[in-house]
This record gives C-alpha cells, structure tokens and sequence, in this order.
C-alpha cells in the first residue's frame, strides 16, 4: 500500500511521520554522504528529500549522465542506493524547474535558447525568472509549449531508466515532487506571463472557447460584439470602469490557473506513463493565487515553501488556511536557515539563531501544519544555518529538530486537532481583486475611482486584522474557503467579507448555513450583482436589507461601547425587522437577523479591534453573545497561545512577540496562562507540562490550570508544552 492515513506516509506495511532532511547529493561531497546520513537517522528522521537539476544531467542535449564517471556530483545512483542500506524512504523531486539557487533553476542552456518555448511579457520580451542568492535564475519556459514538453519527456524517460530499481514498489523512491510552484518564475504580478504566441493567440482563446461555447455567450457577458474568440487577447493591464469589465481579468486569471495545473498533470502523465507508481506533489507559493482546489483534483499533494517570515501573523494566516481546507496541511519546504550569496559574511552580519528557528517551527505547528521537509537540514552552497554542515559537523539547531521527532509518537501529533469554533471566510474572488490592484499599483486615489476599490482594504486589512484581533484575545481560528464548502462544518461562527458582488451560489450557501445553526457575521456591502454582474441580490432579498456604500470615519456605538472606525458604507432604515446592534447617531452600521435556526450579522465598518479597548470589548462581546468559547487564556495580549488536542493528549503552544512588535523589548515576560480543563478533556489531579523543545518541565494540577498558573517567556522565544488528559 502507498498512501496517506491519519497524516502518515503509508508505505507498504510501514508507517512514517512525514517529516523529512533535505539533502542535496549534488551539493554534498561524496565522502561525507554516509555521516550525514548517520546524523540525519540519529536525529529521528526516517525520510530524506533531494532536488535533481537536469542541467547536471544533461548538459548537452541528448548526453545523460546519472552515474559521474568524471563528475561525482553527478552519481544519483550511489546516493539513492546508500540511502536505501540507511534504510532512508526519499522524496525526489527532479523539476524540471527546482529554483534551489541553482542555475536556470535547473533547466539546460539548449531548452531555453528556442524563443518560441519561452514566456513572455505583456510587451513581447523574454521573461526571467527573479533571480535568487549568488546565480542567474534565467528565463522562464512556456509551460505547454510543445518543444519544452518534448524536451521534458526526454529527461523524464532517461531520468526514469536510471532509476527505475529505486522507485517505489521497487525501491525507496515513494514520491516525486512535479516542478517547484509553477508560477512563471516568481512572476507572481497578474500582468507579467505569459503572452507569447502559443498562449495569446491559441491556448486562452480554446480557454475561452470551451468556457463560454459560443462567442454569442461570451459578448452577452462581456456586453462585448467580438465575430470569434480569436479576436479575444490576454489583459495586458488594468483598465477597470465598469464592473462588467472585471470578467475578463477574472478569466484570465481562471486561464493562468488552468495552465499551470495542465502542466502539472501533463508532468504526472507521462511519469505514470513510463511505469511510476510513486505518489506525487507540487509546490505552491502560498501567497499566490493558485487554485488549490484545481491542483488537488489533479491527483498530487499541494505543498507550500515556507521561508523565514517578516510576517509571522500573515504566514500563519495562511496556514490555518491550509490546515481548514486541505487533506494534508505540509510544507514541503521549510527554511531550516537562509540563502545567502555569501553565506560566510551574511552569518556574522545576519545570524540565525536558534530562538528564531524555534519561533517558526512553534509558529507553524499552533496553525496546524502536519508534516515538513527541513529544507535545508544539510549545508550546501548559497545557504548558512541549517543542522548539519556539508561534512556532517552537528550544528545548534540540531537538537530541535530531534526534539520534536522523538516526541511525534508522545504527542500523538499525528491525532491533535484544533477546538477553533471560529472561522474567518476566504472568498476567492475577493482575493483576486485584490491581486489585481497590487498587480495594477497606485495608491488609494486609483482604487477609489475603480469599482469596488474598497474590497482590498477588506480583504488585505480588516480581514487580517480580525485574525489579529481573534489571537490577541487567544482565539484559535480557520480559515474555511467557500470552493471547499465542507471547510465551514466545524465552526460556530464565520466572520464573511462581502461586497457588492457575489456569485448567487454562494449567497445561497450563506444563507443554508444560518438556517442550520451558524452564527454568520457578514462584514462590507451586501451583494447587489452576481458573478456575471448581473442583478443578484440574494442576500439582500432574504435578509430584507440593503446597504449603500461611504467610505468615512465614524465615531460608533454598539454593546454600550464608543470606539471609531472606518465605514464602508450603511444599511437601509428600512431593516426588515434586524435587531439594531451599531449605529453612529442616526446611520445604521450594524444589525443581526435570526434565519432558520442561526443568525447572520450585518456589519458595514472595519470590525476589526486594532488593539482599541472599546472596540475589543465590542469584538470580545460578540463573541459572548454567541457562546463562543476558548480552552485558553492568557493575561498578556501580546502573547500568542493555542491549544491542540489529541485522543490522550493536549498540546500547548505559547509564542512571545518579537522584539520591537506590539512595543515588546528584549527581555522576560511574565505571565498567567489558563486552561479549561473540562473543554479539553484533562481529568488528572496531578498534571505534568513537558518542554517539548527544551528539557525543562513543569509540575502543576488541573485544579491550577484552570485557575491561573504563572509562567516566563522571553521576547521572541516560544514554547511547546505536552500534557497527558489522565
């Protein structure tokens, strides 16, 4: 058997936590392989990870070299058989793009030299890849272009050959990573690829072709009078009057979506073609807006990079998004140091510290990310600070990554769930407007004059800062996404961003689940079109509201509190019965409906608390109001604490806020921490806390948990504490 179960790596009649070492043989000179692997088994790691650059491979078109008999950095063979005598299972990932501070990302001279295959700009030039640390990230290929997929299915079929002995069920080869984010070199920027030839004047008009079926249904939407769909190009920039024209911009980020799926499935073809039974995965950029639904249906694990952040909160965000709305929450890259051009000067200069590392890794597994490859756990060039040195030498954060795998079965890490009976909705089309005002620049002016300019404030600010506002208060959250509709099962609650259009499906949605039981706060404008910019107001018609928007500062009484804020516009007078909840002396703000056996919330300002006292207490209470509950609490805001727990097992996760974030400064914090020992399930009198990432404990008892029990954290640092229920 070769699967997932219960969040394991399930290979044959063996079971594998999926946390991993990254390696790179290429990098690593071949008489320290062995004492690496020594140390990366004696840290309890039981899969390794490694890049293939094809351009080692093949560096001259048709010539393959697997084996290095005049170039050891060559010999992949060895590597995976000595990998397998360690008794190693190996994720590969052999691109064909793999980024890796490593030339081309690893693509040869000769498939890049044919201008036809490469992507393009808006204006027609070559686009290159953003270059990394120390090498030239060259040119970004066209993705299905024939002559670079007939150039992939060369170094596929070689590459396959060469190791078909070591690849699952044969061998320790037991999943294969299709490219490295796909994402047209880092050109994130809805505006920058690809518009060559094959994409612009064939692909998006088949795209749009079989989208639409005929040109007649394509004009009534677009209000447009094209003769064929070849007419039709690619946006080229931002030209936003009308809400009609945001069709177009939304179908063509469809079609970049699409295309960079079909990629990937094409890749996963043809390895299944050639006789591969591994699994497969991608990697995602989790800030850009990739369907992850589309890649999930093409039957690969979605991972995600995660690098050391400057936005910790913004990071986790992101992750509680994956934890809600994936099978399995992984990163398949995380930064066990950095990438530097020179790693010598950039260590005295720019340290990693073990703190830091210990802050991300507690940061990321509060947000209930389920598995991790150390990337880079061995040293190589363009890189400081991972665990083990290029000749094995152990490092300080060596002992913390073997903390934590020694603890997994203790933990029963594999079980632990989040209590989180919140949700903070993600709304696709929401997040794409906002990519696109990034993409298109300028300032407040330009959005204001653009139909629903507003909603990236929405999106980018008042939703983030409600997430901010739930963890200062010590709520956990999620991150449910409405194109995974059973994301939203688990939580009481869901804060919902809405603006003045909305598909009519998922307004219906709203409304089913406050019939059946959710507590939905809708914050913004109702909707009054629907995805095609038609007259669609569903919600607006069931609820018996209407809102207009202003966009203004206002001075706003609710819960008998006064607190400012920003508007985004009113509601009607005219509120078909809503109880009243925020008003600024006779403008309406914020009202609540009973629908079915839930209730939806009206709010048409920036709820968000933004650290001010009236507005927490405003937030806090709407919560009360709708017993929503936490199993944790904590007298310091600034403190982030999270709970997770298991069938026997409550896990907790306390991080300090870093040095100059929220006024902190170097030094200790001290702090009363409770838990609700009955929410949890915690029975035992006599309870023991245990540093998962330290050797300290601390001896306590429910009866104190529940009460208050005084702890010291440092600016900066976190904890991992494990409690046993009985």
């Amino acid at each position: 058997m070769l699967g997932l179960v219960n969040n394991k790596f399930v290979i044959g009649r063996e079971e594998f936590y999926p946390f991993s070492a990254e390696m790179h043989y290429f990098r690593v000179n071949k008489r320290y392989w062995s004492v690496c692997f020594e140390r990366i088994r004696r840290a309890g790691f039981r899969v390794i990870s490694t890049y293939v650059p094809w351009n080692l491979h093949e560096s001259e078109l048709g010539s393959f070299d697997f084996i290095g008999p005049t170039d050891p950095r060559k010999d992949i063979l060895v590597f995976l058989e000595l990998a397998r005598e360690f008794g190693f299972k190996i994720i590969l990932r052999p691109g064909p793009w793999i980024g890796a501070e490593w030339k081309n990302g690893g693509l040869p001279d000769f498939v890049l030299r044919d201008k036809e295959a490469t992507a393009k700009s808006p204006g027609g030039e070559e686009v290159s890849a953003h270059n990394t640390v120390g090498v030239s990230a060259g040119k970004v290929p066209c993705y299905l272009h024939p002559v670079y997929l007939a150039h992939i299915k060369r170094y596929f079929s070689a590459l396959v050959e060469a190791i078909q002995n070591y690849i699952y069920p044969k061998g320790p080869v037991f999943l294969i990573q299709i490219d490295n984010y796909a994402d047209f070199g880092g050109s994130t920027g809805i505006f920058e690829a690809d518009y060559s030839h094959l994409v612009s004047k064939e692909l998006y008009p088949q795209f749009l072709q079989e989208k639409y079926q005929s040109i007649t249904n394509l004009n009534k939407n677009y209000r447009k009078n094209f003769r064929s769909f070849t007419e039709l190009e690619p946006p080229r920039r931002l030209t936003l009057r009308k809400p009609e024209d945001l069709l177009k911009y939304f179908d063509w980020m469809d079609f970049k979506e699409w295309s960079s799926a079909s990629y990937i499935s094409r890749l996963r073809e043809r390895l299944e073609s050639l006789g591969v039974g591994s699994m497969f995965s991608t990697n995602v950029r989790l800030d850009f807006p990739t369907s992850a639904k589309l890649l999930g249906e093409q039957k690969v694990l979605v991972g995600a990079d995660l690098s050391w952040p400057r936005d910790l909160p913004r990071l986790t965000r992101q992750l509680r998004y994956m934890k809600t709305n994936l099978s399995f929450p992984w990163a398949s890259s995380f930064s066990s140091g950095k990438a530097a051009d020179d790693p010598e000067t950039e260590s005295r200069y720019r340290p990693t510290d073990l703190k830091t590392s210990r802050r991300l890794l507690t940061a990321s597994l509060s947000a209930g990310l389920k598995g991790l490859n150390y990337y880079m756990f061995v040293e190589r060039d363009h890189w400081y600070g991972a665990p083990l040195g290029s000749d094995g030498e152990v490092r300080s954060n060596y002992e913390l990554a073997k903390n934590l795998n020694f603890t997994l079965e203790r933990m029963q890490f594999e079980s632990l769930r989040s209590l989180a009976q919140v949700g903070v909705a993600s709304y696709r089309p929401y997040l794409r407007y906002s990519h696109l005002e990034a993409s298109a620049g300028g300032g407040a002016a330009s959005r204001r004059r653009r139909p629903f300019g507003y909603l990236k404030e929405l999106v980018d600010t008042t939703f983030s800062d409600i997430c901010g506002g739930l963890s200062s208060l010590h709520f956990d959250y999620g991150v449910p996404d409405f194109d995974f509709p059973e994301s939203f099962d688990d939580f009481r609650l869901v804060f919902v961003p809405v603006g003045e259009f909305m598909d009519s499906d998922t307004q219906q949605f709203l409304i089913e689940l406050a019939r059946q039981g959710k507590i939905i706060v809708l914050v913004g404008l109702l909707p009054k079109l629907d995805e095609k910019m038609r007259s669609g107001g569903l919600l607006s018609e069931k609820l018996g509201l209407k809102t207009k928007p202003g966009r203004r500062p206002a001075s706003i009484e609710a819960y008998g509190e006064r607190f400012p804020a920003l508007t985004f516009g009113e509601i009607s007078k005219k509120r078909g019965g809503a109880k009243v909840i925020a008003r600024e002396k006779t403008h309406l703000l914020g009202v609540s409906k009973k629908v079915g056996k839930g209730e939806i919330y009206l709010f048409t300002f920036d709820v968000a608390p933004m650290l001010n006292p009236q507005k927490t207490i405003f937030f806090h209470n709407l919560l009360v109001e709708n017993k929503i509950a936490t199993p944790v609490g904590c007298s310091d805001p600034a403190v982030q604490i999270v709970v997770q727990a298991g069938p026997k097992t409550v896990v907790i996760y306390l991080l300090g806020p870093e040095a100059g974030e929220e006024g902190s400064t170097a030094g200790t914090r001290k702090l009363i921490i409770t838990l609700d020992c009955k929410m949890l399930g915690i029975t035992a009198a006599r309870v023991r806390l245990i540093d998962l990432l330290g050797e300290g404990k601390i001896i306590t008892s429910s009866k104190e948990l529940s009460s208050g029990l005084l702890l010291e954290i440092e600016n900066g640092d976190s904890r991992i504490y494990l409690a046993n229920k009985k």
